[in-house]
């Protein structure tokens, strides 16, 4: 899937943004709200094909549910979900910048007074997640947007 001609759930993919072996995430524009305009990072799974895939389904839908409640300033917004041709997806706000592993591999290692000023948002973020009993599960320096 790429490219701006095509659809997947009622967002618009406009370009791939990066992509591992579970699923690919792309700048798209919901097609169900006309006008808004707002582009979304739309994370799309690959194909669900074991019978396993269906309890990972439930329980990806019931974190996401109680995710999306959840609000800080150093997180991203969720602003859909939900299952496609096999395939899960969440729509979050798309954030413009680099991700942690992109600015250290620019910027080499950090002064640990530098590196304390940037992840400390970052660590803000994650008890206030632990706090509502959610984990993230997947932190690391390719996750984490600056």
């Amino acid at each position: 899937m790429n490219g701006s001609d095509v659809v997947f759930a009622g967002y618009r993919l406009e370009q791939q943004i990066m992509a591992d072996t579970v699923s690919a995430t792309y700048r798209a524009i919901s097609q169900l709200r006309p006008g808004s305009g707002r582009p979304v990072a739309l994370r799309i799974t690959e194909p669900l094909v074991a019978p396993e895939d269906a309890r990972a389904a439930a329980a990806f839908f019931a974190t996401l549910n109680r995710a999306a409640a959840v609000r800080h300033p150093a997180l991203s917004v969720i602003r859909g979900a939900g299952e496609a041709g096999g395939r899960l997806y969440v729509a979050t706000d798309l954030i413009a910048g680099v991700t942690l592993a992109e600015y250290l591999h620019l910027q080499g290692p950090l002064a640990a007074a530098d590196a304390v000023a940037l992840l400390l948002p970052i660590a803000g973020a994650l008890d206030h997640a632990h706090a509502t009993g959610l984990v993230h599960g997947a932190i690391s320096p390719r996750t984490i947007l600056l």
